[in-house]
């Protein structure tokens, strides 16, 4: 009785897996880390989806979750200006999550029908402390968009 409920959630698994490693290999950020710290980036979130022009959170509003892109494209947009586009591998969410108290440095809206690993903030400091290199390479990520945010407002 439970065999094909079963089967239907490694399927499940299975599919989820392919589609955040291919994201991952798209990616030039996470092209330089250790394979297993891109597994346990893999299993840490849930997927989700997004429609044409959603909003995935605004700047200024209290940070809950990172995210990476699976399929699709992000905008991120800084006080009313495209300040990005952000594609497949791409990362987002760490500046909140690392460097800002938890608050949003700009808002982010689909652009088209878009598919995330979204990690919430309990999860990405667990990865995090289980993974020093990758917490280092997010931590590296996070200041330099920080330092070109400050730049802009300059």
């Amino acid at each position: 009785v439970l065999d094909p409920i079963l089967n239907q959630s490694v399927a499940h698994q299975i599919t989820k897996r392919f589609w955040i490693q291919n994201a991952l290999s798209h990616s030039d950020f996470f092209k330089k880390i250790p394979a297993d710290c891109l597994d346990a980036l893999t299993f840490a979130g849930k997927i989700i989806t997004l429609q044409n022009e959603q909003i995935l959170f605004q700047q200024n509003e209290a940070s809950q979750a990172a995210y990476l892109i699976v399929q699709g494209q992000i905008k991120i947009v800084q006080n009313g200006k495209i300040i990005s586009t952000m594609a497949q591998g791409s990362f987002l969410g760490e500046i909140s999550l690392t460097m800002t108290n938890g608050i949003r440095t700009a808002s982010a809206f689909s652009n088209g029908a878009t598919t995330l690993l979204e990690i919430n903030r309990n999860d990405f400091y667990l990865l995090l402390s289980q993974n020093l290199f990758l917490a280092k390479e997010i931590q590296n990520l996070a200041f330099q968009r920080l330092n070109k945010d400050q730049q802009r407002s300059n």
